[in-house]
């Protein structure tokens, strides 16, 4: 199971090394190289068609990409600063996720029933990671939808 993918400057941690958790990418700072993956990152950022959302500890969301505006049938200015908790069709269900990913770090393939857009709900399955900033402290979540 442990794929990798190996780009100049960058630390390749394998998932199976990390007790199945998703593999982690940390790229080298500065430099014409570090920009380059920047671009790089983003790029598959913009195009995945499965839906990615960036929030902070709070559940404030700080981006999306075009799958995840597509998915609730909204733009990113309204969805951009709203609490993703709001997207739960149970909001107990949604602090049950906050406590399980504060406690293992990360989730995969965990099951949520989300509103979609107007009235509809659909069933989705999270692979989230607790983001951290660059002193190492947890700043946020990072996940795929």
């Amino acid at each position: 199971m442990g794929g990798c993918w190996k780009g100049k400057g960058s630390h390749i941690v394998h998932d199976n090394e990390l007790d199945g958790q998703p593999a982690v990418l940390r790229s080298s700072p500065g430099g014409k190289s570090g920009k380059r993956e920047e671009e790089g990152y983003r790029e598959l950022f913009q195009a995945s068609r499965d839906a990615v959302v960036i929030t902070g500890l709070d559940g404030v969301i700080q981006d999306v990409n075009p799958a995840c505006m597509e998915m609730f049938g909204l733009g990113k200015d309204q969805l951009l600063g709203r609490n993703f908790i709001e997207f739960y069709t149970n909001p107990l269900d949604g602090k049950r996720f906050v406590q399980e990913i504060n406690k293992r770090g990360w989730l995969r393939d965990y099951e949520v029933r989300l509103n979609g857009p107007g009235d509809s709900h659909f069933h989705a399955l999270f692979t989230v990671s607790i983001r951290r900033g660059a002193d190492g402290r947890r700043a946020g979540y990072q996940g795929i939808i």
